[in-house]
């Protein structure tokens, strides 16, 4: 490692004045742990972070006390809470949420699918009813990922769950389907009073 390397990736240690590492925020010299980090060093990632912000090789915003950086544009406070501005804003937004999810679903799928007819199946098994609540909502039920696609889950229908959207929204990862058909729907229908009954 370098002097100018060193100067900002290590700090001095509280402690005995020795260089810290960054990554571990350990002491080389007396292996005390230090919180601060070197300013020298969060400038320079600071920097980078709006070069590579203004070059497009990165997509987010930054804030600083004289303007905002959305993407590869330099605006000020006014122009970036403009109603035009957030407005393209949050359709950036709704676009990449959108090609990320199509990409992880597209993912879950090469690991299992399922078919319509699968789905069917699973709701005429519960009559159409959700799993966490026992309600047989108006608007329908949704198709619930019990290991969310988001963390690897697959599309396959044992990894599929009907739920409300209510109970979709809770965000559980709960297998609702193995609980039901050993336990039935004897419990009553609230949504929020579930995990509390399962737990005493």
């Amino acid at each position: 490692m370098d002097d100018i390397e060193k100067e900002l990736t290590l700090s001095n240690c509280w402690r005995c004045g020795g260089y810290v590492d960054h990554d571990s925020k350990l002491c080389i010299e007396c292996g005390g742990y230090n919180r601060r980090l070197n300013p020298k060093y969060v400038e320079a990632m600071r920097n980078t972070r709006i070069e590579q912000l203004l070059n497009g090789e990165i997509q987010g915003t930054y804030f600083s006390k004289e303007y905002v950086i959305v993407d590869t544009v330099k605006m000020t406070y006014s122009q970036y809470q403009s109603p035009e501005v957030q407005k393209e804003i949050a359709k950036k937004r709704s676009k990449a949420y959108a090609k990320e999810r199509t990409a992880k679903l597209e993912s879950a799928r090469k690991k299992g699918t399922h078919t319509k007819k699968q789905w069917i199946a699973l709701l005429e098994e519960f009559e159409y009813r959700c799993l966490r609540c026992g309600n047989v909502p108006d608007e329908g039920l949704t198709k619930d990922h019990i290991q969310m696609i988001s963390r690897d889950g697959s599309d396959a229908i044992e990894n599929i769950q009907p739920l409300c959207r209510q109970c979709n929204s809770a965000q559980e990862q709960f297998n609702w389907v193995v609980w039901r058909r050993a336990n039935g729907f004897g419990l009553g229908t609230n949504c929020f009073s579930w995990m509390r009954r399962i737990g005493k």
